[in-house]
């Protein structure tokens, strides 16, 4: 199977491709270890494992492949549940996900198909995309500006993570030329501190994103064989957790 060759679905381009430092780390975890999860499709196009698929490619790896049920999964569901969390967005990365999502035309998605649990991001109130992705309102108009204003360089340096979202959306608001956006908004951002989420406000523990987080969890602990000799102790160390976490709750 070749990279070019292969369709990928909308949704799975919502999120950046690894950079050149994470796409090494990876690429080497599974020149050891292997590839450990399968390439996912849906009716025939790359939802899931663009990573994946380029690093066993060069290494010469032939991948275990998994088409989904399309009658079943919601493709923009699936994307979001199974990597925004494993890939550690920034919040200003998150928010250019959930700007995109809104562009998204109905039936898009789906690609004509009739889910019925698909989302139709562009009928979701922004607030409701705020809370799948655990940022605020403000951060996706900015992500708007900017993916609507702002410089091709400039939308990718924010997809990259390498400008904020909220510098961003100063430049491309303002009277600097297209062809100097991004060198602007860097200048200012080399004085900046690196970005952390803030850890404050109802969309960060909104119950949509929390249950996204536990559906992660469960998810990374399915993909353990059940022949696989070390899965009861995984288990075994995450139920020791649950319980800790639920006693100090209860507290």
């Amino acid at each position: 199977m070749n990279t070019t060759q292969v369709k990928v679905h909308p949704a799975a381009e919502l999120l950046p491709m690894m950079d050149e430092e994470q796409y090494a780390g990876f690429k080497e975890d599974i020149r050891q270890n292997g590839c450990k999860e399968p390439i996912v499709f849906w009716n025939n196009q790359l939802l899931d494992g663009r990573n994946r698929l380029k690093a066993c490619q060069e290494l010469g790896i032939v991948p275990q492949e998994e088409e989904c049920d399309v009658d079943l999964v919601d493709p923009l569901q699936y994307v979001i549940t199974h990597n925004l969390h494993r890939r550690h967005l920034t919040t200003s990365q998150r928010a250019a996900v959930a700007a995109s999502m809104k562009s998204f035309k109905r039936g898009e998605i789906g690609n004509g198909r009739k889910v019925e649990s698909q989302i139709c991001s562009s009928t979701m109130k922004t607030k409701d995309i705020a809370a799948s992705l655990g940022v605020s309102k403000r951060s996706i108009n900015d992500a708007r500006v900017v993916k609507e204003r702002g410089s091709e360089e400039l939308q990718k340096a924010v997809e990259s993570g390498d400008v904020s979202v909220s510098r961003a959306a100063k430049v491309a608001k303002s009277a600097t030329p297209k062809v100097n956006h991004l060198e602007a908004a860097k200048s200012k951002v080399k004085t900046d501190k690196p970005e952390r989420d803030k850890k404050t406000g109802p969309h960060v523990h909104s119950e949509l994103y929390t249950q996204n987080v536990a559906r992660v969890s469960i998810t990374q602990l399915e993909s353990i064989p059940k022949k696989n000799k070390f899965r009861i102790n995984a288990l075994k160390t995450v139920m020791n957790y649950i319980e800790q976490q639920i006693s100090e709750a209860a507290r």
